[in-house]
């Protein structure tokens, strides 16, 4: 019982109190119902990786509602979840995968399917060109320059609050030619219902040339375990130089005689003008 039914029920009197006592324990019985429902939700999306069966609730009885297979009739009744574990060949690989908690919790999601949960979800803004929220792509850069930075938004549209269990990661075989310049996404920060928190990311290829290609992952404790960011850019060979007036081009090696000749007609012209010494 919270201290705010505890304050309630106490200043209550005769059977204003016993309503209120009864009251403050059918809220804590729907707090702990709704929280029973989340963790099903959780178990029945996200069955495959969180028990390792290879399969998820939610892969052959689709969502809720309606539900497949007739699973609505298992709602809140742990003991039909069970059953039909034990006794339905498509659900082989969840056996002895599941304790009885994990019976309760998916027999209270299928009772309460539009129990509120966290949601969620990535969108992108900035210089980098985007085709969808799950991917940056940055173009064509020059091996030991940078592109401007370009902003990952990791959101949460759920009305229930998920936890961020590790901080930014950058993998793949190029994750070194991206680099996270900013950001307030940390490891243990919970994002609430709304929420949200913000990566910048830029594009610095390191020597050669070619498509780079990485990830950012944020893991988090909702289902998938993760959301993840595809990043994408060009490594580009430099621009050829230019040949100027003093380059070893062909203009740059006739400036040199040009001048030698100008010198020579110069000296003939003052030899053979009048009153010029003779040998």
């Amino acid at each position: 019982m919270t201290s705010r039914w505890r304050r309630a029920c106490s200043l209550a009197a005769g059977r204003a109190r016993a309503l209120c006592w009864l009251l403050s324990l059918l809220s804590v019985a729907s707090a702990a119902g709704a929280q029973e429902a989340l963790r099903g939700k959780r178990l029945f999306l996200d069955t495959a990786r969180l028990t390792g069966s290879g399969v998820s609730c939610v892969d052959c009885h689709g969502g809720l509602p309606p539900g497949l297979f007739g699973i609505g009739r298992a709602a809140n009744d742990p003991a039909a979840v069970e059953r039909a574990v034990n006794a339905i060949p498509q659900m082989t690989p969840l056996r002895g995968r599941l304790a009885a908690a994990d019976y309760a919790d998916l027999a209270a999601y299928i009772g309460n399917p539009g129990v509120p949960s966290p949601a969620p979800r990535g969108a992108t803004s900035g210089a980098a060109t985007t085709t969808s929220p799950d991917r940056l792509d940055f173009g064509a850069v020059v091996p030991g320059s940078q592109t401007p930075g370009s902003r990952w938004h990791l959101l949460n549209e759920g009305a229930v609050a998920m936890r961020l269990t590790a901080a930014p990661l950058l993998r793949g075989e190029h994750a070194g030619d991206f680099v996270i310049v900013a950001g307030d996404c940390l490891a243990g920060q919970v994002l609430a219902g709304g929420g949200s928190c913000s990566l910048d990311i830029v594009f610095r290829p390191q020597a050669g040339t070619g498509a780079r290609r990485a990830a950012v992952a944020v893991a988090h404790d909702w289902v998938g375990g993760e959301i993840a960011l595809a990043l994408a850019g060009d490594a580009a060979a430099p621009p050829p130089v230019a040949s100027g007036n003093g380059g070893g081009g062909a203009a740059g090696q006739a400036a040199p005689m040009l001048l030698l000749a100008f010198a020579a007609l110069r000296m003939r012209r003052s030899h053979s003008a009048p009153g010029s010494l003779r040998a």
